[in-house]
């Protein structure tokens, strides 16, 4: 039989309804952020909260990129120390989401080993971040529900299907996991988790049965992480636990409680074989995008190709604050897989606009004020004179002149003689690009009335 996780089969006690309350809380906390995450949002108002709480961001993007960033993930640290993976049980959006999506409660399960493929991951993610490439993004669960809620709103206008899909598809597979083990994700995979869980370990309070147990074996039922050993009712893994108190709710004879116990053992923590696993998965996955790396391309402003390696998480806030759309996902190698790159022809980089940088949670795209983004040079804008229409076809055509958004015009008009179809020798005024003006705004090349590609184009630096 399927069903929902939270339901009436669990006992409704005050610390479950408690916990529910603070989960749906926390789920709709991460929805209101994502909400106010738009181009006219309050830079006082933290709307990447979550990336910065969490400590997975802030291990695997302070190491690759060699500096300390996001303190505010030792809080998270710190409350694991003290009771251990609450951020699963209690504040993970996805855990919600997972609590919520049908999951059989009895049927087959993976065998127990299987719980050790997530410190596999987070080795791996761990050895690329040693070289300085961040491939968090396909696997930390906040950046993965982030990413799929940004197709659901972004401008991604080239190939519409393809992109939204392969941005969707993580959390696709995550909730059709659910449908073969409650929270398969949390269990099994999820890097987040497996660094919760080593630090819970050492945590100061945990599970405790009383001598009154009848090993009735109801906890073992309802642990919704296995956490709780069949054979052995009085023992849990702290590493599994994610506090959810439905052992603790459900004890018909209360011989439950949470107190302070040290020396506990978790039978599923990572062996020194595993380091091995995770070297040659760390550096399988290496190879594979260095074998398939993005071709240069526009950035956002300010940002370099090294520093979105090691720093962006690929959450896409910069793709969804971008008031024209013109950053979108890059799909071109798997390096750079969901790092943003600036499109012109979809979109122009506004000259009154620092959004992308404000709401980066990891200064992947640094937070320039308004006065250095306008002054930060993206590309330089070339003109294609075998395709424009003043030096090609000898029309007039003034609009990319006309858009320049900078106090000082970086593209002039400059007086051409040429002959016409007719034989007539004709004055024609031509753009052209004053190279050490131009910003690479874009703005010429997206109202460049020429059809199909841009007569007037930025390149990258």
């Amino acid at each position: 039989m399927i069903h929902s996780n939270i339901s009436s089969t669990i006992p409704k006690g005050k610390w479950l309804i408690i916990r529910r309350i603070v989960q749906y809380v926390s789920l709709t906390g991460f929805l209101t952020l994502f909400a106010l995450t738009t181009p006219r949002f309050s830079s006082a108002l933290p709307v990447n909260l979550f990336f910065r709480v969490d400590p997975l961001v802030a291990l695997i993007t302070g190491l690759a990129s060699r500096t300390v960033i996001l303190p505010l993930a030792l809080l998270t640290l710190l409350i694991t120390l003290l009771v251990g993976r609450v951020w699963c049980g209690w504040v993970c959006p996805v855990g919600t989401l997972l609590d919520i999506f049908p999951s059989p409660r009895k049927g087959r399960k993976p065998p127990p080993w299987w719980r050790k493929a997530k410190y596999v991951l987070l080795g791996a993610l761990l050895f690329s971040a040693v070289a300085k490439v961040s491939l968090l993004g396909s696997l930390d669960p906040i950046t993965i529900l982030m990413r799929f809620l940004d197709v659901l709103v972004l401008k991604v206008r080239p190939v519409l299907p393809v992109n939204g899909l392969v941005m969707a598809l993580p959390l696709l597979a995550i909730l059709t996991l659910n449908l073969f083990a409650p929270r398969f994700w949390c269990r099994y995979l999820c890097p987040l988790g497996a660094l919760l869980g080593l630090i819970s370990k050492a945590a100061a309070f945990h599970r405790r049965v009383g001598e009154n147990c009848t090993e009735c074996g109801l906890c073992v039922e309802l642990c919704p992480m296995e956490a709780i050993s069949p054979e052995n009712p009085l023992t849990s893994d702290p590493a599994e636990c994610i506090v959810c108190l439905n052992c603790y709710e459900c004890c018909p004879r209360q011989a439950i409680s949470i107190e302070r116990i040290s020396g506990i053992r978790s039978p599923h923590l990572p062996e020194r074989r595993m380091f091995l696993a995770s070297v040659i998965a760390g550096a399988t996955a290496l190879l594979l995008a260095k074998a398939l790396p993005s071709p240069r391309q526009l950035r956002p402003p300010g940002a370099t190709e090294e520093s979105l390696l090691s720093r962006c998480v690929r959450c896409g806030e910069c793709l969804k604050v971008c008031p024209t759309g013109a950053l979108q996902p890059d799909l071109s190698g798997l390096e750079g897989l969901w790092t943003p790159v600036f499109v012109p022809r979809i979109g122009y980089c506004s000259y009154n606009c620092n959004a992308c940088g404000a709401v980066c949670p990891t200064g992947a795209i640094p937070a320039l004020s308004l006065e250095e983004k306008r002054a930060t040079v993206i590309g330089k804008a070339i003109v294609d004179a075998s395709r424009c229409l003043a030096w090609a076809h000898l029309q007039p055509c003034e609009v990319c002149v006309k858009t320049c958004p900078l106090p000082r015009k970086a593209i002039e008009l400059v007086k051409v003689e040429a002959v016409n179809k007719l034989g007539e020798v004709v004055t024609v005024k031509c753009p052209q690009v004053i190279e050490e003006l131009c910003v690479g705004c874009g703005i010429c090349e997206f109202n460049c009335p020429v059809p199909g590609p841009g007569a007037i184009k930025v390149r990258p630096l």
